[in-house]
């Protein structure tokens, strides 16, 4: 096409230079713009051919997207994924992106005018860093008050993580802590005291270490104790404030586990956050209808009280003379932001529960359904309810423009601004028009009713994808967002789902499951004929869901029933391995990562007290190891089918999760395929440790549902394991057959009888 053109700009270059009468220059041109617009469809085809190409694991890692946490786990930030500057002028945005080639996450923001969008909407990068660790790269973000500099905890390729600034005009990046260790989190008041939480610097001796009377062990579970020796080093936060460039600590109470802080405006007093250990909880909060469910009320009964919770507690800290007092005494599920009166004299709580012995004219019934945000005064601790819009940040007024971020099962992310007032729309950036060259297959929502319960679920289509032809299917579990576009199914949750990689090499796959009506939940959670606890009911709920989906899309003739395979992670590596025990169904192949999976191995070695409650008993005496024998996965082994590969991620709870299934299949002589990923995070972040799992799930379902094998020179050990895997289960296959048969004719010869 290139070359075209430049032919037609040749012959109008020569019609140009040459003396010749209006109608031969119009001639002319016309017979050269007919010869290049003739060839153009074909130039497009082979174009088109030439630059289209199935989806990779390589485009999934590279997909860029919002760098927000909050957006990882799921969050919904359409409308607040742009940050204004106190004057209006600019807003930024920070992306990422995988750079595989060096291992590594980059992390930009872009800077926009905001009088440009609809005119010039060009972002200017002022700001890029890249993190080959776990820790992202630019992380809490942060305005000056004059609208100059733009404020964000950074760490630049193995760098520790600091305080960083950028002079918006200039894009000149200043580091502005040289801290011996971490930063976790940080704070800048009104007159420019800056306040942060760092890792400590404490090394102990190593917690085995001689003692005159030996170590004494307490309430530490397992994993605790194996990474106590080795990495001995408390890792509580210290708090340190900098007053005229000169770092100085501030003491924390003792056994306080500081995670998040907010200085006042003036920079005298610091609110500093801390998670609450299962020792810690008061027994009057279990009353409370937290988001958590049976989890969380179960650790109120556990009996090893270390163990950090996901509730936070609030102190007030005045940073001159280290004297500190509680904020508030209610409840709180998970972290709250913290925002300060302008004036220094209440702060802004969110998502809190009000005490019961408290005067209050909410009702106490409505108190323990019901979260509400609330203000305190700082001085005497009266609380007031914070009316919606109140909010300080919310408060503010005048933001010009609203910036969304607009994405569906099909349509990758891309960045808007739309004027309210004008109605104007203009699209600011795709975040990835690399994608526009790939192959994506069709993406749609499907529905069927499982229990009376109607569910919804994601269904990736091949790219070419022929309808009337039955292909293997991939089940993917632990959730499904039908407002988003995914690589992997789930939040680009790379761990053990890979649906876009899979659907290329032609598969389907459905990302399952939510319930089309949020009432769905609740019944479930209180259906008796599913289980005897609520947990037992969800296991129970998700196993026929899994079933049933593969009911219905044989119904629909899109399967082979007999070609299924199904990918656990987290929470849902319980549910497919109670699937896998507990079934009729034959699974071709099943992957298993970092989950609980309600065992007696991890019940012992983590002290996993929900374990009581996910199979209806403690497993001790005559009738508990009847229940859990009857329920528990680990105990039902035999009964697996399925070849099943466990990723282990050790930064997770490491190899002692799975390591109750790995034995156990391996002495019963079932295919069994571990995997470690030494520095892997429970959500997978870096770009190598991401290619690990995807490409192994791709390959593990390719080997047992397609018989397909990559031809990559580095992956001969491994299909050289699982062929040996293979040779395990056709034995496996044919004494099962045989003892199929053995009953069958006794079964006949009693019957006879």
């Amino acid at each position: 096409m290139l070359r075209s053109i430049a032919r037609l700009a040749t012959v109008l270059s020569y019609i140009e230079s040459r003396r010749v009468t209006s109608w031969i220059k119009c001639w002319l041109l016309f017979l050269a713009i007919s010869a290049v617009a003739a060839s153009l469809p074909a130039i497009a085809q082979t174009t088109l051919l030439e630059r289209s190409r199935d989806v990779t694991v390589d485009d999934a890692i590279e997909m860029v997207r919002p760098a927000s946490q909050d957006y990882f786990v799921g969050a919904d930030i359409g409308h607040s994924i742009a940050q204004f500057s106190p004057d209006k002028k600019h807003f930024l945005v920070v992306l990422r992106k995988g750079v595989l080639s060096a291992s590594s996450n980059e992390y930009a923001v872009y800077l926009f005018r905001t009088d440009a969008v609809f005119r010039s909407p060009t972002p200017r990068v002022i700001a890029r860093l890249r993190s080959v660790s776990n820790v992202p790269a630019i992380q809490s973000v942060q305005w000056s008050r004059d609208s100059q500099q733009v404020y964000f905890l950074g760490c630049n390729q193995s760098q520790r993580t600091q305080v960083y600034s950028v002079v918006v005009q200039k894009g000149r990046l200043v580091r502005l802590t040289t801290h011996r260790t971490n930063i976790r989190a940080y704070g800048l008041s009104e007159n420019g005291r800056l306040s942060f939480l760092a890792d400590t610097r404490k090394h102990g001796k190593p917690f085995f270490a001689e003692k005159p009377l030996g170590t004494a062990i307490t309430d530490q579970n397992l994993v605790t104790l194996l990474n106590y020796a080795k990495r001995p080093e408390d890792q509580d936060a210290e708090l340190f404030v900098i007053d005229h460039r000169a770092e100085r600590q501030v003491a924390l109470p003792k056994n306080f586990h500081a995670d998040g802080l907010w200085p006042s405006p003036e920079g005298d007093h610091v609110i500093v956050s801390s998670y609450v250990e299962t020792g810690e909880l008061p027994r009057e909060w279990e009353g409370y209808s937290f988001p958590g469910g049976a989890w969380v009320h179960s650790m109120f009964h556990s009996r090893f009280l270390s163990q950090r919770t996901p509730f936070m507690r609030y102190i007030t800290i005045d940073v001159e003379s280290g004297l500190y007092r509680s904020v508030w005494s209610g409840a709180h599920w998970a972290g709250s932001p913290v925002a300060w009166s302008s004036k220094g004299n209440w702060i802004y709580l969110k998502q809190m529960y009000i005490p019961l012995d408290e005067s209050s004219t909410i009702s106490p019934a409505e108190r323990l359904k019901t979260a509400f945000d609330i203000r305190v005064d700082i001085s005497s601790r009266r609380w007031e309810i914070v009316a919606p819009g109140d909010w300080p940040s919310e408060k503010a007024i005048g933001i010009p423009l609203d910036i969304e971020l607009r994405q569906d099962l099909n349509t990758p992310p891309r960045l808007f601004a739309r004027d309210a007032k004008s109605g104007r729309d203009a699209e600011l950036m795709d975040l990835n028009p690399q994608f526009r060259t790939l192959l994506m297959g069709h993406v749609e929502t499907v529905s069927w009713t499982v229990h009376g319960v109607t569910v919804k679920a994601g269904l990736y289509f091949p790219p070419n994808y022929e309808p009337g032809k039955r292909y293997p299917l991939v089940i993917q579990t632990h959730g499904f967002d039908e407002s988003r576009f995914s690589m992997d199914g789930m939040n680009e949750w790379s761990s053990s789902f890979a649906a876009r990689p899979l659907a290329a090499k032609g598969f389907l796959v459905i990302q399952a499951y939510a319930f089309a009506d949020p009432e769905g939940h609740k019944t479930i959670a209180n259906d008796r004929n599913l289980g005897s606890t609520e947990q037992e009911s969800f296991r129970s709920f998700a196993k026929l869901v899994y079933e049933s989906a593969i009911d219905e899309l044989d119904r629909r003739g899109l399967i082979l029933p007999e070609k299924v395979g199904i990918s656990g992670f987290s929470r849902t590596v319980w549910f497919v391995a109670y699937t896998l025990t507990h079934t009729d169904r034959r699974f071709s192949a099943a992957v298993l990562t970092d989950g609980i999976d309600a065992g007696y191995f991890q019940y012992m070695a983590f002290r996993q007290a929900e374990f009581d409650l996910d199979n209806g008993s403690t497993p001790f005496g005559a009738e508990g190891i009847e229940q859990w024998g009857k329920e528990s996965p680990g105990f039902n082994l035999d009964k697996v089918h399925t070849p099943v590969r466990l990723v282990s991620l050790d930064k997770s709870l490491g190899i002692l999760e799975v390591w109750e299934w790995f034995t156990g299949l391996t002495i019963l002589n079932k295919p069994v395929d571990l995997v470690v990923i030494p520095d892997g995070v429970h959500l997978l972040e870096k770009p190598h440790d991401r290619a690990i799992a995807m490409n192994g799930v791709v390959d593990w379902f390719q080997f047992w549902l397609q018989g397909e094998e990559d031809p990559s020179k580095e992956k001969t050990a491994q299909y050289t394991r699982w062929h040996v895997l293979k040779s395990a289960d056709k034995s496996q296959l044919i004494s099962e057959s045989s003892q199929d048969q053995s009953t069958t004719k006794q079964l006949v010869a009693a019957a006879r009888n």
